[in-house]
This record gives structure tokens, C-alpha cells and sequence, in this order.
């Protein structure tokens, strides 16, 4: 049989493993390390992109490629562009106006300029297609 003190402490080290298990699930980062993270990963993916051909966005310079994929229910595409993945991780968004336009298709061949300013729905950061022109 347990005495009062005894029972006490036993379900103050409960309830205090409890709360540090509860801190440990529930804990969130807040947004300002967040977006640090997001920062220095990116900084990394442009240092890792080589000395020898810079980000296309710094360069200012002309970007080429092929048109992956397009949905017609949502009105967007995406670009297949190697060193625009390599430095943003993923392919460049297409906007229906420019797909229209140039009446692209699947396959077509392009050049554009890179940006990753806001437009809706791109939030900033994510590089999208300006100037888009079909390469022949």
C-alpha cells in the first residue's frame, strides 16, 4: 500500500512527463525560422548551382524550355527548365494567357523570362514564365 506522499509524486512525474511529451507533438516553429530556413535553402540550391552559370533570375538572361504539362480545367502549365529546377526545385509556371496566345502544346519548345515576384496564384517565390515566345 502506497502512502499519500508516495501516490502524489507518482502522479506529479505523470503529469509532468505528459506536459513534456505534449510540448514535444505540439510545438510549432514559429514563421520567422521558418522563412529563415526557406532563406539559407535557397541561398544553398544558388551556391550549389555553380560559379560557372549563375541563377537566370540574377543574370537577367533569357530562359529555354519545354512545355511538360498544361491543364485546361485550371488554366496552368508547367515549364520543364533544367536550371530553373536546379536552382528553385521545381518547374516554371505557365499562364494561360501566354499557352492561348501562342497556341503551345505539350512538347512545344520555349524561351522566357524567369520571375518569382507575387501574381496570383503564384505566391513570391515560385518562378512563373514572363515574355513567353515559342522557339522554332
Amino acid at each position: 500500500m502506497m502512502g499519500p506522499a508516495l501516490d502524489l509524486g507518482l502522479n506529479l512525474l505523470v503529469f509532468v512527463a505528459l506536459l513534456a511529451i505534449a510540448a514535444c507533438i505540439f510545438s510549432v516553429p514559429s514563421s520567422k525560422d521558418e522563412n529563415a530556413s526557406k532563406t539559407s535553402s535557397h541561398r544553398k540550391r544558388l551556391a550549389d548551382f555553380g560559379e560557372e552559370q549563375e541563377s537566370p533570375l540574377e543574370q537577367g538572361q533569357r530562359c529555354f524550355g519545354t512545355v511538360q504539362r498544361y491543364s485546361e480545367r485550371n488554366g496552368i502549365g508547367f515549364i520543364a527548365c533544367a536550371p530553373c529546377r536546379a536552382v528553385y526545385g521545381r518547374d516554371v509556371q505557365l499562364f494561360q494567357e501566354d499557352w492561348e496566345a501562342l497556341e503551345l502544346t505539350v512538347g512545344s519548345a520555349v524561351s522566357f523570362f524567369l520571375c518569382v515576384e507575387e501574381r496570383f496564384p503564384c505566391p513570391k517565390g515560385r518562378p512563373w514564365a514572363a515574355d513567353v515566345q515559342r522557339v522554332r
